[in-house]
């Protein structure tokens, strides 16, 4: 403090003899303004301002130059340059950073290479460097741009400026230049010469320059020391408030201490009082006991909750079960529904042959039409011609018989004539003969011509007919094509009718094991409520497991109203294919009928042909009756088409009904492939999570590693805090002690001098002198002891602080230890989890792809997928498993 005073008189007195000067001379007033003031210049020591009569006899041996900043330039820092070499003036780049001591500028006006400013002969000169702004000096330009200029005289107090402003116009910001008063000081500290425009001329007197540098420089070393006190005022301010601080603490650590060493003591009391109510066999025995029935409850969750496991499986297997039958009765459907497409385009086939065969009955009643209408034109044509043969021959016969009457009669007559006579009845046989001739033969012509038309006509008829034959056998075929179509369809119905009743089965069986489960589960649950000797911590995890298995069974049983629903759908679906199937056997018989009734007709044809060839008058005869029948049968086609017709219509109405069908089911098998692809991202989501439980259980693994590593290294720190407070307080104790024994010697001392007093009425002062400097060497010993003592106790208060927070500590990583082994634990139990389901998936995969892969000749990459890889699975689950309940073990045992 008496350093501070001494400091504070000698810049006070130092500011007064500052004040004095100034008032004194109005001048060097001027000088100091005209000169400026700056903190950042070289500073003078105490010894030089003390020697101001001497401040001529030590001069400066340096060539000096300072830039000062004006108002009107780019901001920057008054530079101090020594000229003992020329100085470049430019801008700053990464290899030259602007400083006190050097002229480069953090400004983008400049240059690199801007300008140079030396000393010689003694004078001071500036050249531009083909700088690109320019360099001026009181206003005027040293050269053209880009040109290097010639070196000009400067003197001190000249305006200097270094480039101009330029602005951008992109962002419209003006860069400013460098504008600087140049003072120029040489060798032996004097001002070099002021330029005639800047030299002021004053009436009144001038001070010395080397006065006013001095003085310039004194007013900155008060300066400076002013800020150096009020830094070091500052710092002992801090270092109070903090002392005033450290008390605080202090007393209250104390008073804490004193609390804390209470509580220890009502604690020792009472761990006394245990230990004399409960000795340690007692108190081993109890533990003894605890093990064992956290044992024993452990043992029956552990049971337990390996039979929820199994009862678990159990169900996933039947879901599995369940899924397989699903899929299969998917594929069943699939196939049943390629069945029914094939049907429909049988009898979309059939449809058309039917109509094709309706089209050529109507070309055939057509053609017999046109036949019967030629064969009933033709047979009126020989009625007519027969009849008006019948009248010639009876009218001839009658001639000739008449004639030969006439004969007989003129051949007796003529007996009785003459040769002459003879001659004549000659002439007139020879006359009517060659008449009868000639009738005969027209009338067998006629009969000729007859049957030459008539066979014709059969020879058409046999061509026609045999036609017929061959779409009757084309129509044969076809019948017993549709016929073992129809019987492939009743075997597919029966064997859908067989599986729909196996699946009838499984269906039974699951919903019986789920009502066992269920009872099973509802049975446990009471038992379980009923029996309250397992603990809290293990009851929690057999409410979530069966929380679970109860999720399960629900999921189960929409499942498997999900297959009652698929089985209702495959039950109407089956039936509609019986009644398709029932409507087409309906059809082919009638096909049947239809085509029986036209082999008659062919047959009846057939002999009708050869009959007529034969006889004509049995084929006319026949050709009636047959176009009797033949319209009777038209009239019969004709309803039978109109049949045909309607059966058409309801046809193409169960067409459109099983196309509405087809895409119902095509919609519901889209459903199914959404709901496989969803089970396979969720097969995927799962995978993910096995690897991403690797990555966990990874690293828990390694922060188990560093968490036990820093509790061992916690426990050694906490035994050697232990020790070193043991050491510590045995410290204190010996301390105590030896402060006991000095108040003893104290108080003994005090007694005899006390007694020394008494018997001399007259003390020397030589033995006060003694006493004076016994009791200020005891004084000195106990503050030392005093200070130690405070030490100690502040070393105990931080070992406490330590101690807490390391038992803290502790507790949080204790913490932290049985959250992991918890992790631990679950880890490896999903891993097992999705193990299985990966194993599930495997088998179904094996059931699906073995038959392929067997014709396909894979047998060893058949054995790979589904032998070696769920049994690495197996194994890796397996070694979590260890893992974990060994971390587990060993946690414990810690």
């Amino acid at each position: 403090m008496e350093g501070l005073n001494r400091s504070h008189l000698v810049d006070s007195q130092l500011k007064l003899s500052i004040v004095i000067v100034i008032a004194l001379e109005p001048v060097l007033c001027f000088g100091l303004a005209f000169g400026g003031i700056s903190a950042n210049r070289p500073v003078l020591t105490l010894t030089d301002y003390a020697h101001e009569g001497q401040r001529s006899d030590a001069p400066v041996r340096q060539l000096i130059s300072v830039l000062m900043c004006r108002p009107n330039s780019h901001p920057f820092q008054e530079r101090t340059l020594y000229l003992d070499q020329p100085v470049k003036i430019g801008r700053s780049v990464a290899r030259a950073r602007p400083a006190a001591n050097n002229a480069i500028f953090d400004c983008k006006v400049l240059s690199r290479n801007h300008a140079l400013l030396w000393y010689e002969n003694g004078k001071f000169f500036l050249q531009d460097t083909k700088s690109s702004n320019g360099t001026f000096v009181n206003n005027q330009r040293l050269s053209k741009g880009a040109e290097e200029s010639p070196p000009r005289e400067v003197c001190s107090s000249d305006i200097v400026q270094f480039g101009v402003d330029v602005m951008e116009n992109t962002r419209k910001v003006t860069h400013g230049c460098i504008i600087a008063t140049l003072k120029l000081y040489l060798a032996d500290g004097k001002e070099a010469k002021a330029s005639p425009s800047t030299t002021v001329v004053s009436s009144v007197g001038t001070v010395p320059l080397e006065d006013m540098y001095q003085l310039k420089h004194f007013i900155q070393e008060c300066l400076h020391r002013e800020q150096l006190l009020e830094n070091k005022l500052a710092t002992m301010q801090s270092l109070v408030s903090n002392m005033v601080v450290a008390v605080d603490k202090a007393w209250k650590a104390l008073i804490e201490e004193d609390r804390l060493l209470s509580k220890i003591e009502l604690l020792e009391n009472q761990l006394l009082t245990c230990s004399k109510n409960f000795p340690e066999e007692k108190v081993r025995e109890e533990v003894r006991r605890l093990l064992d029935e956290k044992d024993s409850y452990q043992a029956a969750a552990k049971e337990a909750l390996k039979k929820v496991v199994q009862e678990k499986v159990e169900a996933v297997l039947k879901l599995k079960d369940i899924e397989r039958a699903l899929s299969n009765s998917e594929d069943e459907c699939a196939l049943l529904r390629n069945s029914c497409d094939q049907n429909q385009k049988d009898c979309q086939d059939l449809a058309q042959k039917y109509k094709l065969v309706q089209q050529t009955v109507e070309e055939l009643t057509q053609k017999l039409k046109e036949s019967e209408e030629q064969q009933a034109e033709a047979i009126e044509h020989l009625e007519q011609e027969k009849a008006e043969l019948q009248a010639c021959l009876h009218e001839k016969m009658d001639n000739q018989h008449r004639r030969s009457c006439i004969d007989l009669c003129n051949n007796d007559e003529l007996s009785l004539n003459d040769s002459n006579s003879k001659a004549k009845i000659d002439l007139d046989h020879t006359v009517d003969l060659p008449a009868l001739i000639l009738d005969g033969e027209l009338i067998l012509k006629k009969i000729e011509d007859l049957p030459e038309i008539t066979t014709k006509e059969v020879t058409q008829f046999n061509d026609e007919v045999e036609k017929l034959k061959q779409r009757l056998e084309t129509m044969e075929e076809d019948l017993h094509k549709s016929h073992q179509v129809v019987e492939d369809l009743i075997e597919q119905l029966k064997n859908a009718q067989m599986e729909i009743e196996l699946r009838d089965g499984v269906v039974r069986d699951l919903v019986e094991r789920i009502r066992l489960v269920k009872e099973d589960l509802d049975e446990r649950t009471s038992n379980d409520v009923k029996s309250n000797k397992v603990p809290d911590d293990d009851e929690v995890p057999q409410s979530e497991t069966v929380n679970k298995l109860n999720q399960q069974l629900e999921e189960m049983q929409e499942l498997l109203e999900e297959a009652r629903d698929m089985k209702q759908s495959s039950d109407a679906k089956v039936t509609q294919l019986k009644n398709e199937l029932d409507t087409a056997q309906f059809e082919c018989k009638k096909l049947n009928d239809e085509s029986e009734v036209l082999r008659g007709h062919i047959q009846f044809l057939e002999q009708g042909g050869n009959s007529c060839g034969r006889r004509l008058e049995e084929q006319m005869l026949n050709l009636v009756s047959s176009s009797q029948t033949l319209q009777a049968q038209y009239l019969q086609l004709q309803t039978v088409l109109q049949e045909a017709n309607n059966r058409a219509r309801q046809r193409s109405e169960e067409v459109e009904r099983l196309r509405r069908q087809l895409l119902e089911s095509q919609q519901n098998e889209k459903q199914s492939r959404n709901e496989a692809e969803k089970m396979k991202d969720t097969v995927k989501s799962l995978e993910e999570e096995v690897a991403s439980c690797k990555q966990i259980s990874g690293k828990v693994l390694q922060e188990d590693n560093k968490k036990n590593e820093e509790l061992q290294h916690s426990q050694q720190e906490c035994k050697s805090l232990q020790n070193w407070i043991s050491i510590m307080e045995e410290e204190l104790k010996t301390l105590k002690m030896k402060h006991l024994q000095l108040e003893e010697e104290n108080k003994t001392l005090k007694a005899s001098n006390s007694s020394k007093g008494s018997k001399k009425s007259s003390p020397e002062p030589s033995g006060e002198n003694v006493t004076s400097e016994d009791e200020s060497s005891l004084d000195m010993s106990e503050i030392t002891k005093q200070q130690d003592f405070v030490k100690v106790m502040q070393l105990y208060m931080s070992c406490k602080q330590r101690k807490a927070e390391l038992a803290k500590d502790l507790d949080r990583l204790k913490e932290e230890n049985k959250r992991l082994e918890n992790r631990s634990t679950t880890v490896p139990s999903l891993a097992i989890y999705i193990c299985a389901a990966v194993l599930f998936v495997a088998w179904l995969l094996h059931n699906a792809l073995s038959s392929l892969l067997l014709t396909a000749g894979f047998l060893f990459l058949q054995g790979f997928l589904f032998g070696v890889i769920p049994l690495m699975l197996l194994v890796w689950a397996l070694i979590l498993r260890i893992q974990s309940s060994l971390a587990f073990f060993t946690a414990t045992f810690d």
